[in-house]
C-alpha cells in the first residue's frame, strides 16, 4: 500500500473516532508512524481531509447503487435516490456532530465539498457540453441552498425535509437537463417507491464506513 494510501486510512480512521474537529496532524503522525512535515506535503491544509472523506463517501454510494440497485433506468432517478442516501448518512446521529456539523458551519470547507460534487452530478445526469456552464452555475446554487436549509434545521432541532428540498434542488436545474414539472412530480414519486431500499443503503453503507 502507498504512503498517502496508509495516510488516508489513518485520516478516516480518526475521523470516524473523534471527529473532524479533533483529528489533528499530530495525531495523524502518533497512530499513523509518518512524520507529520510527511502528511503535511499529502494533506498541506486540513479542509483536505474533510473533502477526502465526503469524495469516498460518494464513492461507497455510487458503488452500492450500481451493485444493489441496478433496476434504476432514469438517471435523474439515479440522482434523487443517490441524494437521499447521502443526505440521510449526513443526518445520521453517530456522523451529525463529527463530521456534518463542522462541514456546514466552515463556508470554504462546505464550498470545496459541494465542488467535488460536481463530477459525480455530471457523470449521473450525463449533462450535455453546451449546458454544462449553466447547469454547474445553477447546480452550487441549488446545493448552497439545499445545505443552508439542513443547517438551519439541525440547529433549530427541526425535521430536514429531504424530499422536499431534493425536488426544489431539481427543480433549479431542470431546464438544463430538460425536466417538465411532470417529470420532476414523477421521479420524486418514484423515489418514493425505494424507501425501503434506500433507508437499508444507509444502514449498509454507515456499516461499511464503521461508524
Amino acid at each position: 500500500m502507498e504512503t498517502k494510501d496508509k495516510i488516508k486510512l489513518t485520516i478516516f480512521r480518526l475521523l470516524q473516532e473523534k471527529g473532524y474537529n479533533n483529528t489533528t496532524y499530530q495525531e495523524i503522525a502518533n497512530l499513523s508512524g509518518f512524520e507529520k512535515t510527511l502528511i503535511q506535503y499529502h494533506f498541506p491544509k486540513k479542509n483536505m481531509f474533510m473533502t477526502f472523506y465526503i469524495e469516498n463517501l460518494v464513492s461507497k454510494i455510487v458503488d452500492y447503487l450500481n451493485k444493489n440497485i441496478p433496476e434504476l433506468k432514469s438517471k435523474e432517478l439515479e440522482f434523487i435516490i443517490s441524494s437521499k442516501i447521502y443526505s440521510k448518512i449526513l443526518l445520521h446521529e453517530h456522523l451529525l456532530t463529527n463530521i456534518t456539523i463542522p462541514i456546514l458551519q466552515d463556508r470554504d470547507l462546505l464550498t470545496k465539498i459541494q465542488n467535488s460534487h460536481e463530477k459525480t452530478v455530471l457523470s449521473i445526469l450525463d449533462v450535455k457540453e453546451d449546458k454544462k456552464d449553466e447547469f454547474l452555475y445553477l447546480l452550487r446554487f441549488a446545493q448552497g441552498g439545499y445545505f443552508d436549509i439542513m443547517y438551519r434545521s439541525i440547529i433549530e432541532n427541526k425535521k430536514f425535509d429531504i424530499d422536499k428540498n431534493i425536488k426544489l434542488m431539481i427543480s433549479i436545474i431542470s431546464n438544463t437537463i430538460n425536466l417538465d414539472d411532470e417529470k420532476i412530480y414523477n421521479r420524486s414519486y418514484n423515489s418514493l417507491l425505494y424507501e425501503d431500499k434506500i433507508n437499508d443503503s444507509v444502514n449498509k453503507i454507515i456499516n461499511m464506513l464503521g461508524v
